[in-house]
């Protein structure tokens, strides 16, 4: 991302925007995180996404946010969007421009 944002200093990386949401191109009305399931020091949580139009849910997606316990936080691992597209793969792509399919 970082040479990505020197060869394009006046544009911001694909990837900042939106980017834990299922919808790249619209933000969710709301949102809601499921009860967690919870190992040791690792936890995961199907977070649910509505998008709406003129005050009618139009659209719903799922993400399962994985967490890990780092001193006594729960922090933000990674988010996997489908069963093979997580976050982490998204962050260490080498074409910024072009989401994997």
């Amino acid at each position: 991302m970082k040479a990505w944002s020197a060869k394009n200093p006046d544009l911001k990386p694909p990837v900042v925007e939106d980017l834990f949401t299922c919808n790249h191109y619209e933000p969710p009305h709301a949102f809601h995180v499921g009860k967690p399931a919870v190992r040791t020091d690792r936890g995961t949580a199907v977070i649910g996404f509505a998008y709406a139009e003129q005050g009618k849910i139009i659209d719903r997606c799922k993400v399962i946010g994985i967490f890990i316990n780092h001193h006594g936080r729960w922090l933000l691992d990674n988010v996997r969007f489908d069963k093979d597209v997580d976050l982490i793969k998204l962050l260490s792509r080498k074409e910024y421009t072009v989401l994997p399919k």
